[in-house]
């Protein structure tokens, strides 16, 4: 609904009463803006794309992605909540994968509002875990019941970022950048090219997962593995960046390296925090002098830390394959590619 003619009173009367609908939002852009925004996601990058405009269209993809998530999230979907806290994560990494390519202050603004979202879908989607992990055992209701009262609440805090002006603003912020060639862009990026840059930042990537990845890791502390994770995550989502760059094979062999220990690293710290939470239930302000009930919830731990044993195992030979030949060969041709004209 927009104003071709007349005055301004009746469309701010009729966008009153439709957005009390809950249904619909004032829209800022203009169908021109929301036009290059939709192009801008839809279209390929290229080696000869300017690397700030490269960049543009990633975060554009993942930009619809998240927002196309948003109301089903609303309407309590958790599968849309995992895939829009996706989102978010993959647009916070190609901030960073980009970085330099914009104005400072453009970037910071950007990724601190994408953190506040971050927080709030996180706070729901670790609870969505936790229930899910737990075993059918009455002995255990107490804990769910608490877990799912704690989500309730989280569930609010996240309506209320989604509703609030600053989100909106937000939004409005970064379709207009996307879909905006030139915004932004720091002077000496501007004729940077991405193959120029591209390979750079895989192998920065790679080093920094190297790095936390040392073979002296293996059977370490959660905190360290986690830090691993979070690195092997930005390796992932620089290659899925640039998958349309990269030779097929390679590509796939190192990907699926990388989301097969990510898989087992999930699992391990979903492990880790359920039992710090449960152990934290039990002696908090909500807890229960039950007998049972504590038993039960000591089970669901010892339970927990018992089963990341296996997993440790495997996250070990993963780790060794990530010093090996074969993945050092197919970075090398991955990088490669990425950096030739």
């Amino acid at each position: 609904v927009e104003l071709l003619s007349g005055k301004r009173k009746a469309l701010r009367r009729l966008a009153t009463e439709l957005e009390a609908s809950g249904l619909v939002e004032a829209q800022p852009l203009s169908k021109v803006q929301l036009g290059h925004f939709l192009a801008a996601a839809q279209a390929p990058i290229s080696l000869d794309d300017l690397f700030a405009e490269a960049g543009r269209k990633v975060l554009a993809r993942h930009l619809l992605r998240l927002l196309d998530r948003q109301s089903l999230v609303r309407g309590g979907d958790p599968l849309a909540l995992k895939q829009m806290r996706v989102a978010a994560r993959r647009l916070r990494s190609t901030w960073r994968l980009f970085e330099g390519a914009y104005r400072r202050s453009e970037q910071k603004r950007h990724v601190a509002g994408l953190r506040v979202l971050g927080r709030r879908l996180g706070e729901v989607r670790d609870l969505d875990v936790l229930l899910e992990g737990l075993p059918d055992d009455p002995g255990l209701a107490p804990l769910a019941e608490a877990w799912r009262a704690e989500r309730t609440e989280a569930f609010q805090r996240l309506l209320g970022q989604l509703d609030s002006a600053r989100w909106r603003d937000l939004v409005a912020r970064h379709r207009a950048f996307v879909g905006t060639p030139g915004q932004a862009t720091s002077r000496r990026m501007r004729t940077m090219r991405l193959h120029e840059l591209g390979s750079q930042r895989l192998d920065d990537a790679l080093a920094q997962l190297r790095q936390s990845a040392a073979p002296s890791l293996i059977g370490t502390d959660d905190a360290t593995l986690h830090r691993l994770r979070i690195h092997g995550k930005r390796l992932r989502y620089a290659l899925e960046t640039l998958r349309e760059l990269a030779p097929s094979g390679p590509w796939a062999r190192v990907h699926g390296r990388l989301v097969a220990m990510q898989d087992l690293l999930g699992e391990v710290n979903d492990a880790a925090v359920t039992a710090v939470v449960a152990e934290r239930w039990l002696t908090g302000p909500g807890s229960t002098t039950n007998a049972a009930v504590r038993a039960a919830v000591a089970r669901h731990v010892t339970r927990l830390r018992r089963s990341t044993a296996g997993r440790r195992t495997a996250i070990a030979r993963h780790l060794r394959a990530l010093h090996g030949r074969q993945l050092r060969r197919d970075m090398a041709t991955l990088i490669a590619a990425v950096g030739r004209r």
